[in-house]
């Protein structure tokens, strides 16, 4: 062979890695199946080896354009330059190997198949030195370097430039012992896993949200009925009956997906001003029901992954979505219990709503650059005499695994 001749190409071995069971997996259990190898032409192997991975991968492309002063006659009086930034990252959450052969020799009449077990980590370990992310640079409550609970299986692509995932998955790497061949990384097989319950019914609390009071007057209030002459008269006398109204509403901090939760809803009714106020039923409505994903990411910027500099640069990105929700039901009509408080006495007409969270929802998780959020967005309206008075409010809440039974 010359010394201009092509090096020939070494076909590379077929590896098909199968599962005992399609899944998904959680936390702390064992992943078990078999790997079967051939290869076309003989070769000697130093070693195959299984892994078992997770990544957090992030990924963000900015298209900067910038004004600048023009350069000589030819250039015009202003100049502008586009830029493209990258910015990716892959944190790696945890890694188990297990090897399964060494010194042997790989022929196409003797393919390689074995058993696996390899046991999916609790969680992840500490990252030591915090990271190559610059403190203060991107939220410091969103993202955590400690040890955590493994996150989700989780894809957000906000388009082809901006995109956040967490995979897990298993590749066999092979050795060989010819010294004339780099290693071979199998394709990744990929299987979903889904966390255990991060919180315990104990952490569950309530959130509220409170209408301030408004103060009501109207004839309506004992009995009149609609008419341009009685609001004519409401707005200019003294004496036109007159009530405070608060809205109250308040859920759980934690729901877990594919589950119901419950929504308390209350409107109180107090200081009246005459005795003849009567008030028989309210109507309560609960419309608008949106869960909010909120998902932050973070990046290091390419060009300076290299760097030895301290500052690598990096940029983080939020994306909001909306998950719409049904109330059931959606309207309720309710009698009024008579209450004490604060040597008062007031109304108070309360309803139950539900509404479900779907089980494709994705739990909230916090990781190395990956943060899954939601806020629980709703309208309260409560019609009162013939007077419609609105609430809109939201809370922050955490999604949640459901409790395995």
């Amino acid at each position: 062979m010359g010394i201009f001749s092509r090096k020939e190409k070494i076909v590379p071995p077929q590896v098909a890695i199968h599962l005992d069971h399609a899944g998904p997996y959680a936390p702390g259990l064992p992943i078990t199946g078999s790997v079967h190898v051939q290869t076309p032409v003989p070769r000697p192997i130093s070693s195959v080896a299984i892994t078992c991975v997770g990544k957090a991968t992030t990924h963000n492309i900015r298209r900067v354009q910038r004004a600048g002063a023009g350069v000589g006659m030819a250039s015009g009086p202003n100049t502008s330059t586009r830029r493209t930034i990258h910015y990716h990252d892959d944190a790696q959450l945890f890694r188990e190997a297990q090897g399964l052969f060494s010194d042997t020799e790989l022929i196409p009449e003797k393919p390689l198949t074995t058993q696996f077990s390899l046991t999916i980590p609790w969680g992840t370990e500490d990252v030591h030195g915090g990271g190559p992310y610059v403190e203060g640079r991107s939220n410091p409550e969103a993202y955590t370097t400690r040890s955590h609970p493994l996150p989700p299986t989780f894809v957000h692509q906000h388009d082809s430039d901006r995109y956040a995932s967490i995979e897990y998955g298993l590749q066999v790497l092979i050795h060989f012992a010819d010294g004339s061949s780099e290693p071979y990384a199998s394709p990744v097989k990929g299987f979903v896993l889904i966390p255990l319950p991060n919180h315990s019914p104990s952490d569950a609390r309530f959130l509220e949200s409170i209408r301030p009071s408004e103060k009501y007057s109207s004839s309506r209030l004992t009995g009149a009925e609609k008419s341009a002459i009685h609001s004519f008269k409401d707005k200019f006398s003294s004496s036109t009956p007159s009530v405070n109204v608060v809205l109250k509403a308040r859920t759980v901090s934690i729901v877990p997906t594919g589950s119901s939760f419950s929504i308390q809803t209350c409107a109180e009714i107090d200081s009246f001003s005459v005795d003849s106020i009567s008030i028989p039923s309210v109507q309560l409505r609960i419309r608008d029901v949106k869960l909010m994903p909120i998902t932050f990411y973070r990046a290091l910027r390419v060009e300076s992954l290299a760097s030895s500099s301290l500052d690598r640069g990096e940029h983080e990105e939020i994306d909001e979505e909306k998950i719409l929700l049904n109330a059931n039901p959606d309207t309720q009509t309710v009698q009024g219990e008579q209450r004490m408080a604060e040597n008062s006495s007031k109304l108070v007409f309360p309803a139950t709503f539900e509404a479900r969270i779907p089980s494709s929802v994705c739990p909230s998780f916090r990781t190395l650059n990956i943060n899954r959020t939601y806020r629980l967005k709703m309208v309260l309206r409560a019609d009162i005499c013939g007077k419609e008075f609105e609430h809109k409010f939201e809370l922050s809440v955490a999604v949640d695994t459901p409790a395995v039974r």
